[in-house]
């Protein structure tokens, strides 16, 4: 039996991971882009796109871990304005993951939910189920 609860857990799913993947690509491809010369390593991280999920516990149904390196924060500010073409151009951390957050996931959650999203969802969930 599919419950309005599950329903619900399904929407914000889809809603935060769609946004963390969208954060993930973003960075992958500023660093792609603008920040070639190097080992490969950050690349590499960020294309793996590190998040966990983790289920139950103190009444939480979900818990979302997001990796981000502590040095992604200032890479955009260690090229000083003689490189400012450059700078602009490194979306790196605050532009991207608040940006994501605030733009997308924020309003996806609040206003997203709709009788047409719900069917939606429904109707996944009993095909998952019919499967098994």
């Amino acid at each position: 039996m599919i419950t309005d609860s599950m329903i619900r857990g399904e929407f914000v799913h889809q809603v935060v991971s769609r946004g963390i993947k969208r954060i993930y690509a973003t960075q992958t491809d500023v660093v792609g882009t603008y920040l070639t010369g190097g080992t490969g390593q950050l690349k590499a991280f960020l294309s793996k796109a590190p998040f966990d999920l983790r289920l139950g516990g103190w009444g939480v149904d979900k818990v979302y871990y997001i990796r981000l390196l502590r040095y992604l924060r200032f890479l955009d500010i260690k090229h000083r304005k003689d490189k400012m073409k450059l700078r602009r151009n490194l979306h790196l951390y605050n532009k991207v993951v608040w940006g994501v957050i605030r733009g997308e996931i924020e309003p996806g959650l609040l206003y997203g939910f709709t009788e047409e999203v719900r069917g939606s969802i429904r109707s996944e969930l009993e095909e998952t189920l019919k499967e098994q």
